[in-house]
Parts: C-alpha cells; structure tokens; sequence
C-alpha cells in the first residue's frame, strides 16, 4: 500500500514539472515569444510585421523591450532575451503599413533577468544600448559585431559571457559593474576604438583575448591602485591592484600601451599575454621568489627592447648577475638602481678612501686603505662582522646597499711582555721584546719544586692555554702582557699567568 501511495505521488511530481515545462509560441506587440506556464516570457525574435506602436519608437529608431506581455487576458513576465532577436540587417519594413524602419537604439528594462548568447550578434547597425539596473546576465557574444560607442553595466550584471562586447570597432570606453570578478575570454577583442575601461575592486583575473587587438586601449580606471604605482610620475597603463592573474594573449597586440605598471597582487601571467605589445618600459613590485615564479614566461613574453623597472635590491631575484657584464636575467635591460657604500676605519692608524660613494648596480667600486707607518691592513668585514677580504685594495662587484664595511688595521709589529708571581719564574732563554706581526712564538716556564703549570690567563682572568700541553705558543698580532699560574701539584692551587693586550686594532681596544 504504502510502495502505491510512492508512486502515485511521483507521477503527480513528473505531471506538474511537465506543465511548468510546457510553453508555446506566439507574436505579439511586435515580437515573437515562448509563453510559459510560469507566466514568464522570453524574446524569441523582433517581427516587425506585429508593429503595435509600442516596441519600435520611429522618432528615435529604438527599439524598446517590454517587461510586460498580455496574452488572453494573461499577463506574462518578459525575463529573457534569446538569440539573434534582430535580423542582421537594418532594412525592415512594418506591415501592412509598408512603412521602412531603421533600428540604431536598443533598451532593455530592469524586469528582463537575462540577455541569452548572441541576442544581438552582427547586428551592425546598433550604436547605442542602455541596459537598465535590475539585468542580471550578459551571455556569450551577445552584442559581438554591432556598433557601440560607449557601454555601462549596471552593478546587478553579475556575469558578461565570453566575448559579450567583441568586434565593436568604434567602442571607445566601458564601464564594469563594481562587483564583477573576471573580465572574461575575448570581452572586448578587436575593440580598435576602445581607449579606457572602468573596474570595481573585486576584478581578480583577466581571462584570455580579453583585450585583443584593442590597438587603441591605454588605460585602466580603478579604485585599486598601489602606493607605489602613484609615485611613478609618468603615463603608463596600470593593472589595478585588485588583478591576481592575466590569461593567454589578454592584451596582446595592444600597441598603444607603451609603459605597462604591473603590482605584485598578479602572482600569475600567462607565457604569451602580452603578445605582440610595443612596450618601452615596464614596472614591476615583486620582491620574493615565491611571488615571481608565477609571473616569470609572462615577462619573458614582453619585448626584447622593453627596459624593466625593479625594485631596489631584487636584481639577482629577476636573474641578472652583478658579476657579469653582459648578463640581462630575462633578455631585457634594467634601469639601473645605484647603491651606497659606507666604510669604516680607526682614523688613528690610517683611512680608506673609496671610488664612488654610490654606484649603479654590477658597477664595480675599490676600497683602498690609506695606513700609518707601522700598520697593515688586516681585513674588510660587513655589517654582520663577516670577513670579506684582506686584499688591499679591494674591489668589487656592487649588487645592494652596504650599510657598513670596516677595514681593520693591525701594527707590523708586537711587543710581548710575560710575568710569572710566587712558585715559578720565567725560561731564561725567553725574553720580552718585540715579535713580527703572526709570527709565532713559544713561551716556557719552570714551576718551583712540588708546582706545576695550572694555566695561561689574560689579564682579565679569561684562560689561554691549558697547562696539560706547555709551552704556550702565540702567534702574535698585538701587544701582549702574559702571566703564568702555577699550583701545588698535592694541593692543587695556582698561580696565573696573565696576558694584557694593549694595541688598538680596527679602532678598538681588544
């Protein structure tokens, strides 16, 4: 009983879909329509053999789209436009009163939800279109082929179909609704008026053909545009930060953009999207590897001849090599940043002069140290303490900004003095004096009976040397003051041996 009642109820489901499904055909206030039990309507084609005098305005030659239609004192909604509603020519005559029409305005009302693929295709004769707030959907090559001049999208289209507005040769601007996502494939292709469109911030991705051949596009208005990309004091086509990705040949053959700014929200550039550009200079804001590595076939599509702009200290991460003079990282030139070298040195034993206080990138700048009589140069160390050279002078490849390099000076010469207190005494064959810079030196000392060698200490009490392995052995690079400790070998106390340095080396005392 219960399986009868299940099937029973499913039968009345396919019955009622199948009458919501059920429309029929009729022409009506000049139009030709699906009528559907819903009560909704779509355009199947304009008839002008139907003329009321409502749907085409001969003092304007527009044709106007109506909301609602009465059919048998039923009224329907009209909520779609179909497919190639106009003929492809503009040479329709009104029956029976033989009168000839010509059609150059459209206006499609707020209560028509969608304007199916290709409703107006090759319709050349269509200069202007005003699409009413409350249109939802603007499909596929819907107005390819007419003759535009300009377009606004109201905000409440929330698609436009690939290719929506292509082949418009005189369309000169657009204007996208604010929360559109994606300028999609072939949107405004052989547009070869088209100088400007107007985005929204939520624009993320520019999808393929989306510009070309818009040999005339220069720029983009957007709400979306960076710090950095506003300090370029010059004109150049910018890529509202909001954009995340740029699809295949999306501006190719745009050839009056000659400076393209390009921020670091686009993390992925297809090989070939700016195919056949004549870019002279491009502008760039990724600092990081990870964000490059989308981008980088993107950039290598651009013009050989096109100079890149990048920011400071990022040569190497764009692939350029400081170090040889005819690396190009990606076959393009950069405009050169020049970087600052600071040095640092003891000014009581010598100075360093350098070359160039700033140099543009991969230059080369030398760094000589000037040294008082009695000193050499020990080493360059950078900001970190890191040793870098000892030549002098030294020279090198400029790549980023040195904030510090130190030369270190060290005398030629060292004076070494070694004292040794209670329970031992100094060899006698070693004596104090002064010892040529590195060169080392063994010092011994003899423990009084019953002692032995505890350690070599300096003169702040830090140990030197071990007494498990004497005599101590010093290769000397500055004055030396040394004192051995000696203790009781059944006691085990001790005596120390200190070392007092006392030379200035690279300006400080050590």
């Amino acid at each position: 009983m219960r399986r009868s009642i299940l099937s029973a109820g499913l039968c009345l489901v396919c019955v009622c879909q199948a009458m919501a499904d059920i429309s029929f055909t009729e022409t009506l206030t000049g139009f030709e329509y699906s009528l559907h039990e819903n009560l909704t309507a779509s355009v199947i084609k304009f008839v002008p053999s139907a003329y009321d005098g409502y749907s085409y305005r001969f003092d304007r030659h527009e044709i106007v789209f109506p909301e609602h239609v009465y059919f048998e004192q039923v009224n329907y909604k009209v909520t779609n436009i179909g497919s190639n509603v106009l003929p492809d020519k503009n040479d329709m005559t009104i029956l029976p009163q033989k009168k000839a029409i010509k059609i150059y305005y459209v206006t499609i009302p707020g209560g028509i939800q969608n304007v199916d693929k290709g409703a107006f295709a090759n319709a050349a004769y269509i200069t202007s279109v005003t699409i009413e707030k409350g249109v939802r959907s603007i499909g596929d090559q819907a107005f390819d082929g007419c003759s535009l001049v300009s377009i606004n999208i109201p905000n409440s289209v929330t698609y436009l179909g690939a290719g929506a507005f292509s082949n418009n040769k005189y369309l000169t601007n657009a204007i996208i609704p604010d929360d559109m996502k994606s300028l999609s494939s072939s949107l405004f292709s052989d547009c070869f008026s088209l100088r400007s469109v107007t985005i929204g911030k939520e624009v993320t991705s520019i999808e393929p053909f989306a510009f070309l051949n818009c040999i005339s596009f220069t720029s983009f208005t957007s709400t979306i545009i960076s710090d950095s990309v506003k300090s370029i004091d010059r004109p150049a086509f910018v890529i509202p930060g909001s954009v995340k990705s740029i699809g295949e040949r999306a501006f190719s053959g745009c050839i009056s953009i000659n400076s393209v700014i390009i921020p670091s929200s686009v993390t992925n550039i297809a090989g070939d999207a700016f195919f056949e550009s004549r870019f002279t200079d491009a502008y760039f804001e990724w600092n990081t590897r990870e964000q490059l590595s989308g981008v980088y076939l993107g950039l290598g599509g651009m013009p050989a001849s096109c100079l890149f702009h990048i920011p400071r200290g990022t040569e190497r991460l764009y692939g350029w090599d400081p170090e040889d003079a005819y690396s190009k990282g990606l076959q393009h030139s950069i405009e050169p940043h020049s970087y600052i070298t600071r040095v640092n040195a003891d000014p009581t034993h010598g100075s360093v002069t350098c070359n160039e206080d700033s140099v543009p990138y991969s230059q080369e700048n030398t760094l000589t140290a000037n040294l008082d009589y009695g000193y050499h140069l020990e080493k360059w160390t950078d900001a970190e303490g890191n040793i870098i050279s000892d030549k002098n002078p030294y020279t090198f490849h400029v790549e980023k900004d040195n904030p510090s390099i130190t030369a270190w000076f060290s005398p030629n010469e060292c004076r070494l003095i070694v004292l040794a207190g209670e329970h031992g005494r100094i060899a006698p064959e070693f004596r104090d004096g002064i010892y040529p810079y590195h060169q080392p030196v063994a010092i011994e000392v003899i423990p009084d009976e019953g002692y032995h060698v505890a350690k070599w200490t300096n003169e702040q009490g830090d140990s030197i040397h071990s007494s498990a392995s004497p005599p101590l052995q010093l290769h000397f690079e500055r004055r030396h003051d040394c004192y051995s400790s000696f203790c009781q070998k059944q006691l085990s106390c001790g005596f120390v041996c200190r070392c007092k340095r006392y030379d200035k080396v690279g300006g400080r005392h050590v």
